[in-house]
């Protein structure tokens, strides 16, 4: 070790942490497409005390993956001192829903999910992130599990059993002056909110991390309106030009993963993947383990949330990997286990050689993702941002003229466009 090394370690200036966890989030593709090949070794999923964004519009699934995810982190740790805090800004959560999500007993639910829907605020969101991670820190040795890896010196390295925050939305966070006045027009500005809510993540990061807190971070997407034949550009690559990130742009930069959900297909339950549902198309708009700009399809199941199983069939069916026909289909790992699309679920749970076809099939196309092979799955689809749709002058009230020389009403408060 040079002088500068002993320097720093001698006065505690800082340290590198040799080992960071990765956790299962539950959906397959999920892990890969944010999985790295490291030191040799395969880690898949969500690093340890980072924080993860998804955004999308309304009734894209959001809150359910943040919730999935969380249950998911917890469940790995199979700790005691693990668990989940929900600041429901957005009063959308309720125990019923939680319930079927986690598949977690009430018992279970009251010790390890703790929602908090009343009496919040950005300054109480903050505060209680700082004092949670003031506890496992000054609790370090009390609470660290042996993490079953050795150090650079040879010593168990231990780790603080994760918990994970959510805020359920960082658009809909208010500062607590904000939430007193009885004067809208006296209230913060949105921009003295976004400053404030920058404020508070920068200082959060580090200590994010020293205390392995997961933040995930649910946010909206809004139309960002522009006057005048000049367009800024998008906050961040492989957003579009007109979608904007409310309630300060630091969250979206600290992010080290950043997922946007758009809902596709419906699902119905008499045909297709016999579910009432929808694909949802998910894009790693920012990723620190893998590379940004890959979309991938997942299923979303209206009533038990995002479905791994089904995720996985549908993208062997997309990639071309099913044989037969409608009426009986098979992987060529196993032609001998037929089903259709409606009972695949219902077989693959009972059947240990279509787990095993299903498997072998799906696992090495996931491991092209983490290689970079020149793969189908693996091209980033590039869409013609100079294509899209961009209202550039307004005319009247909500009507606007748009690139193509139309008119079209512009709905501010969920960023549609439709024609006049």
């Amino acid at each position: 070790m040079n002088l500068f090394a002993k320097a720093i370690e001698k006065d505690n200036l800082g340290k590198d942490v040799e080992f960071v966890p990765t956790y299962d989030t539950g959906l397959d593709l999920l892990n890969y497409r944010n999985g790295r090949i490291e030191d040799n070794k395969t880690l898949l999923g969500i690093d340890a005390g980072k924080i993860i964004t998804i955004m999308g519009k309304p009734g894209t699934g959001k809150s359910t993956l943040a919730i999935q995810i969380a249950k998911n982190i917890v469940d790995q740790s199979d700790n005691e001192n693990s668990g989940i805090i929900h600041f429901d800004f957005e009063r959308a959560t309720n125990k019923a829903r939680l319930e079927v999500l986690t598949g977690w007993s009430k018992d279970k639910l009251k010790e390890k999910y703790k929602v908090l829907n009343d009496g919040i605020s950005s300054e109480s969101f903050y505060k209680t992130v700082k004092a949670l991670a003031k506890i496992k820190t000054e609790h370090e040795d009390e609470l660290a599990v042996d993490s079953g890896k050795i150090d650079s010196n040879g010593n168990p390295i231990m780790i603080l059993p994760p918990t994970v925050v959510i805020n359920d939305s960082w658009k809909t966070m208010q500062p607590q002056n904000m939430i007193d006045s009885k004067d809208v027009s006296g209230s913060m500005s949105g921009g003295a909110v976004a400053k404030l809510n920058n404020q508070i993540i920068n200082i959060l990061n580090g200590i994010l991390f020293s205390a392995n807190i997961i933040l995930i971070i649910v946010n909206h997407i809004t139309a960002k309106i522009e006057i005048g034949p000049v367009h800024t550009k998008a906050d961040l690559n492989y957003l579009k030009p007109n979608e904007s990130f409310p309630g300060g742009t630091s969250a979206m930069f600290l992010s080290n993963v950043l997922i946007k959900l758009q809902a596709s297909t419906n699902l119905e339950p008499d045909k297709d993947l016999g579910i009432k549902g929808f694909i949802s198309q998910a894009q790693l708009i920012k990723s620190r383990s893998n590379a940004a700009g890959y979309k991938f399809e997942l299923v979303y199941d209206q009533e038990f949330g995002f479905d791994n199983i089904l995720t996985n069939f549908w993208t062997l069916k997309k990639a071309g990997y099913l044989k037969g026909n409608g009426r009986a289909y098979y992987f060529s790992a196993n032609p001998d286990c037929k089903f259709t699309q409606k009972t695949f679920k219902e077989r693959y749970l009972e059947d240990k050689k279509l787990q095993k076809a299903t498997n072998d099939t799906l696992f090495p196309l996931l491991e092209d993702m983490l290689s970079n092979k020149n793969s189908e799955m693996n091209e980033v689809d590039e869409e013609d941002d100079g294509a899209e749709l961009e209202l550039v002058k307004k005319i009247k009230g909500d009507i606007w003229l748009a690139t193509d020389n139309n008119k079209y009403h512009y709905n501010e408060e969920d960023g549609t466009i439709t024609p006049v």
